[in-house]
């Protein structure tokens, strides 16, 4: 389940597994545009146009763009399309002031947000092999929504935007059982599940 999974081809966590190793999953993508360019990648994933909730019940929520340039604190970026198109950057942020998604249109929005639990429910699943949450600072919150105890989860990947975010997070899920395994690229987290690779035979 990859959870902020953008176009679904570009950095994807869990293009590799569909396509080598024939997985089946869920992809999350709140942007309408990018969940647009999803739905053309051929993807054999359940495709889920929302964002992932922090709270239970189902609401909507408002995001809005601004602009990378019109922000004092940050250098002026762009990014380079494979067709060498330099565009510019828009950013968006929720109503509490955390960062949701990056894009290249600057427009309001609203999306759906649906608790990851109920995401579960309708499609059936109690079991997650691999979640991939890349949520630019809700990923703490998503997870105090998950009912490990009714819901097994073999490993947990996190892209962490702040230091004290990766350490909140490294404490919630040691509680509930995970070993932290790996770093990538400074800014991503992966944990395992201990007990359930304990029973695979597996001494953490």
């Amino acid at each position: 389940m990859e959870c902020g999974a953008y176009d679904g081809e570009f950095l994807s966590n869990t293009l590799f597994l569909e396509k080598v190793h024939k997985w089946t999953g869920i992809l999350v993508e709140a942007y309408p545009l990018n969940y647009y360019h999803m739905t053309k990648k051929n993807r054999k994933s359940i495709l889920v146009p929302a964002c992932l909730g922090t709270q239970l019940e189902p609401r909507n929520v408002g995001h809005q763009l601004f602009s990378f340039y019109e922000m004092p604190w940050c250098v002026k970026v762009c990014v380079v399309s494979f067709s060498l198109l330099c565009t510019q950057l828009y950013i968006t942020q929720r109503p509490n002031g955390l960062l949701a998604q990056v894009t290249d249109t600057p427009q309001n929005y609203t999306v759906q947000c649906f608790s990851l639990p109920s995401i579960l429910a309708a499609v059936k699943r109690r079991t997650i092999d691999y979640l991939s949450l890349d949520l630019e600072g809700a990923e703490l919150e998503v997870l105090k929504t998950v009912p490990f105890d009714a819901v097994q989860i073999k490993v947990i990947s996190v892209e962490f935007t702040l230091l004290e975010n990766s350490r909140n997070i490294s404490e919630f899920l040691f509680s509930k059982g995970f070993q932290q395994l790996v770093k990538v690229f400074k800014r991503d987290l992966i944990f395992v599940n201990k007990a359930y690779f304990y029973r695979q035979y597996i001494d953490w």
